[in-house]
């Protein structure tokens, strides 16, 4: 639960954390939006949480105001220098919508991974059906080594565990010394 409302000793939710928050903006500025529990006339209830920027305010203050013209809608303000897009202080009323994305190495690896792999499964593919007229199953470059892989995976993994096991001296396959 993101937001509650406590009125006559019961707890209403009035906006769930439930990763569906969204970042709004209208005439009062920049605002989370949140939906909670239904209503009496089965209708989420709504939060609006305005952000302020403010650099000098190192801890975070949020006023309730609560559902002031509009039933069911509750309207809070957070007032912080966490609130500042990338920590600068905007002006009042501007809205910071430039976003940079930087691309790791380990990003164009992945692609690059994937296209070698691409690569190779269509051009064995078609090597398979023009060259050997394969069909099916058959198609499948080195088919026999990749129903293998697991297996070889697994031995390896094994021989793995048992060295490291010879070398602290507790595996049961090492080898006595001559």
């Amino acid at each position: 639960m993101a937001a509650c409302q406590l009125w006559q000793s019961v707890y209403s939710v009035i906006g769930y954390n439930d990763n569906k928050a969204q970042f709004r903006q209208d005439a009062r500025g920049k605002y989370i939006y949140y939906e909670g529990a239904l209503n009496n006339f089965l209708e989420p209830r709504k939060t609006h949480v305005y952000l302020e920027c403010d650099e000098a305010q190192l801890q975070p203050i949020l006023k309730a105001e609560g559902d002031l013209s509009t039933p069911y809608l509750y309207v809070m303000q957070l007032t912080s220098k966490w609130a500042c897009p990338e920590g600068e202080v905007a002006p009042t009323g501007s809205f910071h919508s430039e976003t940079t994305v930087s691309v790791s190495i380990g990003t164009y690896m992945c692609i690059g991974l994937i296209v070698i792999v691409f690569v190779y499964v269509a051009g064995g593919v078609a090597y398979m059906a023009i060259k050997n007229e394969a069909r099916g199953a058959d198609l499948i470059p080195n088919r026999e080594f990749w129903m293998d892989f697991p297996k070889l995976i697994k031995d390896g993994g094994a021989f793995i565990v048992d060295m490291i096991r010879s070398r602290r001296g507790g595996g049961e396959k090492a080898y006595e010394q001559m």
